[in-house]
């Protein structure tokens, strides 16, 4: 019984001291009510009174933190931490004192949600993460002039233009106009052609006066033994070309390196003709003319006068054809000078001055049996800033009858891309081609005529003729 009766008092006494507790609590509460009632709330929105329902104290450890969500304009909403809306800051101090009410007796450190705000961005504001498109249009209409505030200057970067252009041309004219022959040992070797110098001395004229003294052992016909004529062995050259690039350069601005080998073609191609050209000349019996009138005047009679010579002198036909080797420029040359001659019919119906093209220029040889080829060669120079460079004062010309020079082709050997040992230490690669290749002249004669011309149109009928 003693025991029943020190229960009962502990019983007594634990709800007397939560009386107590209570009472502070409803104290507490209505102070906090009337602390928000006493200070003026500013124009809010009429909101349903919250809900009963009230949330379960969290751990601090375990609550997660959440960031605001915001709209585009209009008030915020003010929520209870189940969600309910609020009424205004009244509804504020009553969730504040629910709070307290129901983490009384709790130990340890906690954190009890008491409300939230939300801000919401309508749907043309609001981004996703699985729509990348849709995010970029209307980042792209909210930033729309309308939309922003104007500055001046360009504040775009720059675009950039990776196209690499190149104007350079990696044509041979000269080696194709050439009878071409495989050279896959790297040399040839012929034997030159003779000519008839060489067997004038086995020609004579018998008379009948010397038939009639032969019978005393003189006179006799003469004969000319022919010996052997000493081989010709023509060895080819290698013209290489070989460059080095970064990794980095080659994989990231390709256009770079495509435009770099575009050009360096061209600029192997300008050596190997010119090496050819500088072989032909040297084999042919270099010759000179004097300026007489305008450069298409001279040029046409010195040529043709040169072809007539060689065909006379190796007992050719008046018409047959003979290759002629000349710049590409002396067709501009030969148009500068027609321009200026004495005022004639210019209309382009007519073939006038001022509309001489290719094809005329090029009949102008053909009626003269003559083959041109224009070549790149035989530059005229650079250009330097202030007056515009003239045309050379000279032109350099090849003549030959057709086959005399042979192009011997070695072959070309392309690489391509390699790497060695030292080149991946840099972080580099090279590049290698070579062409093999040489000229052989096999004729009986050619001519390098040197002619010395000025475009001015001048004519007969403009000026003293020389003698």
């Amino acid at each position: 019984m003693a025991q029943l009766t020190d229960a009962r008092g502990t019983v007594d006494g634990e709800n007397d001291r939560r009386a107590t507790a209570a009472d502070d609590i409803a104290q507490q509460r209505q102070a906090l009510v009337d602390a928000f009632d006493s200070t003026p709330p500013a124009d809010e929105p009429d909101q349903p009174a919250a809900s009963s329902r009230r949330p379960s104290p969290v751990p601090l450890s375990r609550l997660p933190q959440q960031p605001l969500r915001r709209r585009a304009s209009g008030a915020p909403r003010t929520l209870t931490a189940a969600g309910m809306p609020l009424n205004g800051r009244r509804g504020i101090a009553e969730a504040f004192a629910d709070a307290l009410h129901d983490v009384s007796g709790v130990s340890g450190e906690f954190r009890a949600r008491v409300a939230r705000s939300e801000w919401s961005y309508a749907d043309s504001r609001t981004l996703t993460l699985d729509d990348a498109t849709r995010n970029s249009e209307l980042i792209a209409a909210a930033t729309q002039p309308d939309e922003l505030v104007a500055a001046g200057g360009l504040c775009s970067p720059a675009m950039p233009y990776y196209a690499i252009d190149t104007w350079a041309v990696a044509d041979r004219p000269i080696r194709d106009s050439l009878t071409q022959l495989g050279a896959p040992r790297g040399a040839v070797t012929f034997t030159p052609p003779p000519g008839l110098a060489d067997v004038a001395g086995g020609i004579s004229v018998w008379t009948l006066a010397d038939d009639v003294a032969a019978t005393g052992g003189a006179p006799t016909k003469p004969r000319l033994r022919i010996a052997c004529p000493n081989p010709t062995t023509v060895d080819v050259q290698a013209v290489p070309a070989s460059f080095e690039f970064g990794n980095m350069a080659g994989r990231f601005y390709p256009e770079w390196v495509d435009g770099v080998l575009a050009t360096a073609a061209a600029a192997q191609a300008r050596v190997a003709e010119s090496q050819l050209l500088s072989a032909m000349n040297a084999a042919a019996t270099a010759v000179t003319s004097a300026q007489v009138a305008g450069a298409t005047r001279d040029l046409l009679v010195c040529i043709e006068r040169a072809a007539a010579g060689l065909r006379s002198r190796q007992r050719m036909r008046d018409d047959a054809t003979l290759q002629v080797w000349l710049p590409a420029w002396s067709r501009s040359l030969m148009r500068s000078d027609i321009a200026r001659q004495l005022a004639t019919d210019t209309s382009e119906n007519n073939g006038g001055a001022l509309a001489v093209t290719d094809a005329q220029i090029a009949n102008w040889f053909a009626v003269r049996h003559l083959i041109p080829t224009w070549h790149l060669e035989q530059q005229l120079g650079a250009q330097a800033a202030g007056a515009l460079i003239a045309y050379p004062g000279t032109v350099e010309v090849t003549i030959a009858p057709p086959g005399s020079f042979l192009f011997l082709d070695g072959g070309r050997l392309d690489v391509g891309l390699y790497r060695d040992s030292t080149l991946v230490e840099t972080n580099d690669y090279g590049t290698f081609f070579e062409t093999f290749e040489a000229v052989g002249f096999i004729g009986v004669e050619a001519l390098h005529l040197t002619a010395t011309v000025s475009p001015n149109g001048a004519s007969n009928g403009t000026i003293v003729p020389a003698a």
